[in-house]
């Protein structure tokens, strides 16, 4: 079973995006966290052959108190480049209100494996997640230990 981790302070997107999940995608597993450290914590947990599954994709909203999606990002493609290859090379979706240009430049120099635009009425964010979880799950290849794919 493929999992996603996602990470976002606002609890009722949190809420909304769970419930898109179980209707669109009910077999991936949700990881739910409210803050970038939170999330590093559990992938400190994670081991290869161990009872967690890695993610398969991890999305960040990038206007979180504390460490921000950009500052996630960074440590994990570059810090955890030498903890756990593995980890760094997770694809991430930076998710966000805005599409000011200077963030989404940032966050692809950092490594961003893309960069949304979060859909502001609940069917347009089903339909997203659909399209997610279609390209990210279903047919693109990851380098970890845990690829199963639905094809």
């Amino acid at each position: 079973m493929q999992s996603i981790y996602l990470v976002d302070n606002n609890a009722d997107f949190l809420f909304m995006i769970s419930k898109v999940f179980e209707k669109c995608e009910p077999e991936c597993r949700l990881h739910l966290f409210d803050s970038g450290h939170q999330l590093l914590q559990d992938l400190l947990e994670l081991r290869v052959g161990g009872q967690k599954p890695f993610p398969s994709l991890i999305i960040a909203d990038l206007k979180m108190p504390g460490m921000d999606g950009l500052r996630l990002l960074e440590k994990l493609k570059l810090n955890w480049q030498t903890i756990n290859p593995l980890v760094s090379a997770i694809p991430v979706i930076i998710f966000s209100s805005s599409g000011f240009l200077p963030d989404i430049r940032a966050c692809y120099t950092a490594g961003a494996n893309s960069f949304l635009i979060k859909p502001l009425a609940f069917e347009n964010l089903e339909k997203l997640i659909e399209q997610i979880t279609s390209y990210w799950l279903g047919y693109n290849c990851l380098p970890g230990p845990d690829v199963n794919k639905k094809m």
